[in-house]
C-alpha cells in the first residue's frame, strides 16, 4: 500500500521468507556456509538451531535457491510423523512412489535410490525443518540414513534445522550416537543492535529506497521492541510505514513508531542504547575480504566477497565474469565454510586454475593468494590477515609488477563450448 509513497519498486518488509531480502549478519553468515557445506560434501551433518523468527526459513530459501541443479535435494517441513511417514515424505521429495510400502522396503527404496545417486556422483541432501519435533524413532531412521555408505564414501548430507530444545535434545544420552556424527552446527540468535539497524537499510535498499525515512531515534526503539528479532523488526517496520503512509508523513517519527508498536501491542525487551552512531560503511575494525581482478598484468576491478558462495566464468550468470576464451563458462567458485575461512575450487574447467603457481582442484585461500585462470588472475585479499582494512595501492601495485603467468596456456585447449 505504500510502495510508491515512499517510491519503493518492491516491498521491503514482507513476512513471508523472501531468500533476496536475506540479510547475512557475522551469525547468519556462518549458518549459511554450514549449510551450503552440505551441498558439497557427502558426509556433512549440520544443525542449525534458534529462536522463532530468527531468519532459519530464509536462510534455507536462499541455500536453495543458490544450490546447483546438480544436487538432489528434499526439505522437510512437518515433522509430526512416524518413521514410515517421515520415509514416505523423504521419497516423494525425491520424486519416487514410496505409498503403501512397509518401513523396511521404504527403506531398501530410498538405500537404491541413494546408491543411484551415488553411481552418478550426484550429491544428495536432506534439510529436515522443525527438528525438534522429531520423534526418538524417527531420529534413530536420520542416524540409519546418516551412516549410508558405499566404498567408505557416505551417500546422504543431512541438514536439521530447528529451535533450541533440539540441541538439548542432541546433547542427552539418548542421542549421543546421532551427535556424535555432527560435522558442523550454528546458532541463531536475535541481531544486536547495530544488525538491527543494518538489516533495516538493506532491506530498504534492495527495495529500491534511496534514503531510509525512519528518523535515527527511531532505530534504538525499534531495537528495544523487538530484541532483535528479525521477524519482529519486519513486522513492526511494516507497520510503522504503513502508518506513515496514512498520516502521510514522509519520515517515520518516534511518535509514529509508538502508534505502531501500540497497534502491535509490544513490550520492551532489550535495552538499546540512544547514542549509537550508525553509517552505511564498514566500520574500521570490520573484516574486509575482496578479490584484486588483473588481467594479463593489468588491473580491471575489485570484488567483495560479501556472499558465502561466489562463482567465477565466461558465462555472464556468475558473480565474477572473466570475458576470455580461456575461461569456461562456470570456471571455479570461492566458497566460505562455517569457520569463516575461504576456499577457491576448480569446476571441472578446461584449462584449470593455478593457486600461486600451482595447479589445483581445491585450495585455502590466504590473504595475497594469487589465482591464475588463462590470462586473468585474482589476487585474494583478507583484512583480518593482513592485519589492515585493504592492502595499500603500493602493495596491490606490487602484486601486479611481480604477476607472472605460472603455466602455459594452449590456444587449442580454449574452451569454445
Amino acid at each position: 500500500m505504500y510502495l510508491e509513497f515512499f517510491n519503493l519498486r518492491d516491498h521491503p518488509f514482507r513476512l513471508t521468507p523472501d531468500a533476496e531480502f536475506l540479510f547475512l549478519s557475522p551469525q547468519h553468515t556462518r549458518a549459511k556456509a554450514a549449510i551450503e557445506q552440505a551441498g558439497s560434501q557427502r558426509d556433512a551433518l549440520v544443525v542449525v538451531t534458534g529462536d522463532v523468527g530468527c531468519g532459519k526459513s530464509i536462510l534455507v530459501n536462499r541455500v536453495l535457491a543458490e544450490m546447483s541443479s546438480d544436487v538432489a535435494v528434499a526439505r522437510l517441513t512437518l515433522t509430526n510423523l512416524d518413521s514410515e511417514e517421515f520415509l514416505q515424505s523423504v521419497l516423494s521429495q525425491y520424486g519416487c512412489q514410496p505409498f503403501e510400502r512397509s518401513r523396511d522396503k521404504l527403506m531398501g527404496l530410498l538405500d537404491n535410490f541413494l546408491f543411484a545417486q551415488n553411481v552418478r556422483e550426484r550429491p544428495v541432501v536432506l534439510i529436515i525443518e522443525e527438528a525438534q519435533n522429531l520423534s526418538k524413532e524417527v531420529l534413530d531412521v536420520v542416524r540409519e540414513l546418516a551412516d549410508l555408505e558405499a566404498d567408505s564414501e557416505k551417500l546422504i548430507s543431512i541438514v536439521l534445522i530447528g529451535q533450541p530444545a533440539l540441541q538439548e535434545r542432541l546433547q542427552g544420552k539418548e542421542l549421543g550416537m546421532i551427535a556424535d556424527r555432527i560435522s558442523c552446527s550454528a546458532q541463531l540468535d536475535p541481531l544486536s543492535q547495530s544488525d538491527t539497524v543494518r538489516l533495516i537499510r538493506h532491506r530498504l535498499k534492495l527495495a529500491g529506497c534511496a534514503e531510509p525515512p525512519f528518523d535515527d531515534d527511531t532505530y534504538a526503539e525499534i531495537y528495544g521492541f523487538t530484541g532483535g528479532v528479525p521477524r519482529l523488526i519486519v513486522n513492526l517496520c511494516d507497520t510503522a510505514m504503513t502508518a506513515a503512509y496514512v498520516e502521510e508523513s514522509p519520515r517515520i517519527t518516534t511518535g509514529i513508531l509508538q502508534s505502531a508498536i501500540e497497534e502491535l501491542e509490544l513490550n520492551r525487551v532489550a535495552d538499546a542504547d540512544p547514542d549509537l552512531i550508525m553509517d552505511d560503511e564498514p566500520h574500521a575494525d570490520d573484516r574486509r575480504v575482496f578479490l584484486v581482478v588483473n588481467e594479463r598484468g593489468d588491473k580491471k576491478n575489485e570484488f567483495d566477497l560479501t556472499d558465502t558462495r561466489i562463482m567465477i566464468g565466461r558465462d555472464s550468470d556468475n558473480d565474477v565474469t572473466l570475458v576470455s576464451e580461456y575461461i569456461s563458462r562456470h570456471h571455479a567458485q570461492i566458497v566460505m565454510d562455517q569457520d569463516g575461512r575461504f576456499w577457491v575450487k576448480d569446476l571441472n574447467s578446461t584449462n584449470g586454475i593455478y593457486v600461486n603457481g600451482t595447479k589445483t582442484q581445491r585450495a585455502l585461500l590466504h590473504d595475497g593468494d594469487r589465482i591464475v585462470m588463462g590470462h586473468h588472475e585474482l589476487v585474494y585479499c583478507d583484512s583480518a590477515e593482513a592485519g589492515e582494512e585493504q592492502g595499500s595501492a603500493s602493495e596491490i601495485s606490487e602484486w601486479r609488477e611481480t604477476t607472472v603467468l605460472s603455466h602455459p596456456v594452449d590456444d587449442d585447449q580454449a574452451d569454445s563450448a
